[in-house]
């Protein structure tokens, strides 16, 4: 286990009947200490190792760390999303290499993101690595070694203050990731899983603070749906994430400070929780903007390039691209990997979501692995359904009331054309390539939930497809 230099102490606790308890031994409860506590908090980084804009970058992070570390005790937390997600190629691999960047930068604690768990409990084991410390209060798992290394609560102890430590991940995460890959993954009710965890912390600490991938408000249960339910316990705060806002000033609402520091690192959120003499319990919060007045921290770049060295083989490693007709490229390119793997059925047609897309292809004549892997970044393997034409077009006329990355553009396999709804038979059964989410309806493809769909594994993603199909000898 990793212990950062000038961290307060963290002790996992678990569960025993309807008490939490802790790992360790700890010293007496003094229920009269005094003293003050400074989180540091990001959220939603989506493996943003390298500063996307003039803003961010992990480098930059910990030196803001090493700054805080430098005065006084600081504990580092992220409010979960730390890895996957468009725009980076550092999770084209699997999530270890920024999970050992993130525990290098300073890291202690870490909620459970939506995007955290796109490879099930793979994503999980792989982002313990290195130590990292994952928080979860509404998450259950059926793997053994997950259940010991993911605590439900953490108490944070400094100098005789006790900070108890919640963790929360948003209940969409079953829109987000197929079936089959949250396999032992169990969600737990947000709520009832906090009032039960605050209330067997209660009697453990001065105050709470919950680590929150809700979301602030949105159309899921979120931070501002739990906060009447919790007004009246010891919750002080809410380090969240999932939604995206830099909310500054941090709203309080009920008396609960909540905070979200923006994503992919744009921001460090700085807390401060102060318990006076008299037991009274005073929090500020503030944004600390990582931008080019922030130096980079020397020791972390040194460890991405070490990180960076692993890579460099899929760097190297390069193939012809080869001219595409039309402007969508990276669809064309896959809809010819599909055609020319034998994998689907020659007549059907494909309609794989711009989620398994996401970033674009390099513009030059030739791609490296790594390129390819990071232009279709998604684990998922793709399926093949059968569909009549009346659900086809009701299917296709309603893309543009899917809520998630713009649907998917439906194309001949044979041939590369674009389907017209109008065009199809209603009485005729089609057969349509996706991936596994949308054929289980699943990114707002709810169209498809109610059908008895009969679904053919195609056993492949799309990066694996589009390699193997670039790399053969001569590509169809």
């Amino acid at each position: 286990m990793i212990t950062n230099v000038n961290t307060p102490r963290l002790t996992p606790l678990y569960w025993q009947g309807d008490a939490l308890l802790p790992l360790e031994r700890m010293e007496p409860f003094d229920e009269t200490a005094s003293g003050t506590l400074t989180i540091l908090h990001t959220n939603d980084l989506h493996s943003s190792v390298d500063a996307r804009t003039q803003f961010g970058g992990l480098a930059r992070i910990a030196s803001t760390i090493e700054t805080e570390r430098a005065v006084e005790p600081t504990l580092v937390v992220d409010g979960g999303d730390s890895v996957f997600g468009g725009g980076t190629w550092w999770c084209a691999v699997d999530a270890g290499a920024t999970s050992r960047l993130l525990a290098a930068a300073g890291y202690d604690l870490a909620a459970i993101g939506n995007h955290d768990l796109e490879r099930g409990p793979r994503s999980l084991r792989e982002l313990i690595t290195a130590g990292r410390r994952l928080v979860s209060t509404n998450l259950q798992f059926a793997d053994e070694d997950l259940q010991q290394a993911i605590a439900p609560a953490y108490i944070v102890e400094l100098e005789g203050l006790r900070i108890g430590m919640l963790g929360l991940t948003t209940t969409m995460t079953v829109r987000l990731v197929p079936r089959s890959v949250l396999a032992g993954v169990t969600f737990l009710d947000a709520r009832a899983s906090v009032l039960r965890a605050a209330s067997a912390l209660s009697p453990l600490v001065h105050s709470i603070v919950i680590l929150s991938h809700l979301g602030f408000k949105t159309e899921d249960f979120s931070d501002t749906d739990l906060i009447p339910s919790i007004k009246s316990s010891k919750v002080a705060a809410i380090l969240g994430g999932h939604s995206h806002e830099a909310l500054s000033p941090a709203p309080v609402i009920d008396g609960i400070v909540v905070c979200n520091a923006g994503a992919h690192g744009v921001n460090v959120n700085r807390l401060t929780l102060t318990r006076s003499a008299l037991g009274s319990i005073s929090v500020q919060a503030r944004l600390l903007p990582q931008d080019e007045t922030v130096p980079e921290s020397a020791k972390f770049l040194a460890v991405r390039g070490d990180e960076l060295a692993r890579l460099q083989p899929l760097r190297d490693e390069r193939v012809v691209l080869p001219t595409l007709p039309g402007a969508d490229r990276q669809l064309q390119l896959l809809v010819a990997a599909v055609r020319a793997s034998g994998k689907a059925t020659v007549g059907a047609i494909a309609m794989i979501g711009r989620l398994y897309m996401l970033n674009p292809l390099p513009d030059a004549d030739s791609v490296s692995h790594l390129e390819v892997m990071t232009a279709y970044p998604n684990a998922e393997q793709l399926m093949e359904i059968s569909i009549d034409g009346g659900r086809l077009k009701e299917l296709i006329r309603n893309l543009s009331g899917v809520n998630f990355f713009l649907g998917a553009a439906p194309v001949l396999l044979a041939t590369g054309d674009d389907v017209v709804a109008e065009d199809l038979e209603e009485s005729r059964t089609y057969n349509v390539v996706m991936s596994e989410l949308s054929a289980e309806g699943g990114l707002g493809w709810t169209a498809l939930q109610d059908l008895d769909v009969k679904a053919r594994p195609l056993a492949v993603t799309c990066a694996d497809l589009v390699w193997s199909y670039l790399s053969s000898p001569v590509p169809a």
